[in-house]
């Protein structure tokens, strides 16, 4: 993602988890409806700049938000050659909302590598939809004039330094024991850039 005014233009990201998995393996473990979520923690792995695309990495604070709208689809382009379908920079208000839930700002320290965590405020909605083991996005955009901050995808070639989403949930008191289970999701980033023809 990067600041609007950047020479190379402002960048947001976009990510998708489907938590159908995340939710089962819960139930399995504490019985239906009978846990709850104690933390969500995101884990992005930093990267360099390896395309001209982009801008260079600059420390700054970003926000991460809940999207209500989930119809979204990932692009089929690169940056170099961006596809016509997926979301793009200029269809990105499109999948907006003012029931959109922010989950914190962050601080980037402007590393081009290494593997960073976020802790994701437990908003109303998007609670209810991690519970129902819905699918969920995030959006990823500048806090302030100056970042620039590129991280590892989802198809990066070594798994580690993918975008990894880690929910722990507690039982509800009086069902099983205080024990907790971590569960990682490999999550889906995408980016869009408003290029010249947007």
């Amino acid at each position: 993602m990067a600041a609007p005014g950047l020479a190379q233009g402002e960048f947001q990201s976009v990510l998708q988890f489907n938590l159908l998995g995340a939710k089962s393996s819960f139930d399995t473990q504490f019985g239906v409806g009978l846990w709850s979520i104690q933390s969500v923690v995101l884990q992005l792995t930093a990267a360099a700049p390896n395309n001209a695309l982009f801008n260079a990495s600059a420390a700054g604070q970003f926000n991460l938000s809940w999207m209500q709208n989930d119809s979204w689809v990932e692009g089929t382009g690169s940056p170099n050659t961006p596809a016509l379908t997926g979301i793009t920079f200029s269809t990105l208000n499109n999948f907006l909302s003012g029931a959109d839930e922010g989950l914190g700002t962050f601080s980037y320290d402007g590393a081009t590598s290494g593997s960073f965590s976020y802790s994701l405020s437990l908003s109303p909605s998007f609670s209810a939809e991690i519970l129902s083991g819905n699918t969920i996005s995030l959006r990823m955009f500048a806090a302030d004039n100056a970042i620039s901050y590129l991280s590892d995808s989802r198809s990066f070639g070594s798994a580690s330094a993918r975008p990894v989403l880690t929910i722990t949930a507690v039982p509800e008191p009086g069902a099983i024991s205080l024990s907790v289970l971590g569960l990682s999701i490999l999550i889906w980033r995408r980016k869009v850039k408003r290029g010249a023809g947007d």
